[in-house]
Formats: structure tokens, C-alpha cells, sequence
């Protein structure tokens, strides 16, 4: 399948409904799996992508992204035209538009290797729960989030992967003065249909505070 094949099914998508009307009926499963690579230095995105803030009242929003306001068709066009590297270092360098959702969380992605993925956050205040420290669940978000992206870079045009399970186990509390931590996620084994993965969350000297495991099912989008 082509890239202006994938482009053609991708133009017919309006919103995030008719996305999963469409993805049921094209989708089927690769033939083969195959790594690939990708070339130049990224660097990690967030560099020059920085908050505006100009209008009160209104979320703020990376430069980059005002003209899409993360539509949806647009990035998953974006992760089906290439090779999932080339995708995911695109994110890194600041190339394709950043997911929503790293706005209301945010995190560096640093550059990419094949089935590995390392991303850099600081736990903000406003993620604190009742006990004072940082809630579980930033941490089992942002594990999801690298071991998804670290499958994701295994991939060939065309394929997608979504998180089939993520399981974490939370070591020591995270506090919010701790500052900046490491979220790695690294492929672990990838057959035909599945990738596994495992994850953790560690300060710059290695202190572990969280780390977890992820399956991801490799489809294929194909044009009817």
C-alpha cells in the first residue's frame, strides 16, 4: 500500500468518529515485521515550541500547532505516510505537530533509536494528590506514553499500533520538588502481530521511582 493510498482513506476522515468507522473497515494485518532507521540528528522537540498565553482565559497552545488545534486527521496521516522512526524523530525535532494531550502533560521527547524511546519531565505541582506527593497516575501516563512511542518506531508505512495493556508498579513517591526525571520505554521483543515493551521512570543518577511493562498490537490501515 502507498502513501497516497493511506493519504486517500485518511482524506475521508472529518472527525474522531468517523476515524474509528473508517479504521473498521481497513484494517487487517502486516505481512512481515521490519525495522527501520532514520536519518539526520532530531533534537528534542519543545526547543522552539513554546507557550503563548496571549489571550486569557484560553488554553494555551504551542505555536506549531494553532492552524490544526490537534486534529486528529492530520497526525495520524502524518504517522501513516512514514516509517514510525521517521514519524517519531519528526516529533522530536518538531516536524509533525505534537499529540494534545502533551500540552495538558507536558514532556520532552528526546531524539529516537529503533525500539527505544527516552522522554524528560519535571512533575508539576498541580499533579500532587491528597498524600502531598506526585498521583499515580502521571507517572503510569507518562510510562505508557514512551513504551507506545518506542513500539511506534518499530513500524512501516501504513501500520499502526495501539496499547493492547500497560501494567506499572510504583517503587518510591515522586515528589514535587524532585525535578527533572527520565521515562524510557524499550522494545523487548516484536513478532508479526505483537510488541512488548518495558518502561521505567528514574531520576538523572538512576534512582528508580517507577517502572512498568506494554503490549501493542500491529495492524495494518489498507485501502479497500
Amino acid at each position: 500500500m502507498t502513501s497516497n493510498e493511506i493519504l486517500d482513506v485518511i482524506r475521508n476522515i472529518k472527525n474522531q468518529e468517523d476515524f474509528f468507522r473508517i479504521l473498521s473497515r481497513h484494517v487487517q494485518m502486516p505481512d512481515e515485521a521490519a525495522i527501520s532507521s532514520s536519518n539526520g540528528q532530531p533534537r528534542a522537540y519543545g526547543d522552539k515550541c513554546r507557550r503563548s498565553g496571549k489571550n486569557k482565559g484560553q488554553p494555551n497552545m504551542c505555536e506549531k500547532d494553532k492552524t490544526i488545534q490537534g486534529s486528529p486527521g492530520l497526525n495520524v496521516a502524518q504517522s501513516l505516510a512514514e516509517t514510525g522512526l521517521d514519524y517519531v524523530a519528526g516529533l522530536a525535532t518538531g516536524l509533525h505537530t505534537r499529540p494534545p494531550m502533551a500540552d495538558l502533560l507536558p514532556f520532552t521527547l528526546m531524539p529516537p533509536e529503533a525500539g527505544a524511546v527516552e522522554l524528560r519531565a519535571v512533575p508539576e505541582k498541580r499533579f500532587l494528590n491528597t498524600l502531598g506527593t506526585v498521583h499515580g497516575g502521571w507517572s503510569m501516563t507518562m510510562l505508557d506514553t514512551a513504551m507506545a512511542l518506542a513500539a511506534h518506531t518499530l513500524l512501516q508505512p501504513g501500520e499502526w499500533c495501539p496499547t493492547l495493556d500497560t501494567a506499572v508498579k510504583f517503587v518510591r513517591p515522586i515528589v514535587a520538588d524532585v525535578g527533572e526525571l527520565r521515562i524510557s520505554g524499550r522494545v523487548v521483543a516484536r513478532s508479526r502481530r505483537i510488541i512488548t515493551l518495558e518502561g521505567k521512570i528514574d531520576s538523572p543518577t538512576g534512582k528508580v521511582y517507577a517502572h512498568g511493562t506494554s503490549t501493542c498490537v500491529v495492524s495494518l490501515m489498507a485501502h479497500s
